[in-house]
């Protein structure tokens, strides 16, 4: 399997996975969007869970 590099020049990158505030459809691994490179923000990143009782 490969790992496609994407193209050498453009504005926008792209994101990965739904944030943990928005609706369920975008809360999806598979979803995607448009980000501008060196963007921020407190809904963007990985989050674990677990639930109580699990180790």
């Amino acid at each position: 399997m490969k790992n496609p590099r994407g193209p050498f020049t453009g504005s926008s990158r792209v994101g990965r996975g739904g944030c943990w505030c928005g609706e369920a459809g975008l809360c999806r691994a598979a979803y995607r969007f448009r980000l501008s490179p060196g963007s921020r923000s407190n809904d963007l990143g990985l989050r674990l869970a677990l639930s109580p009782g699990q180790q």
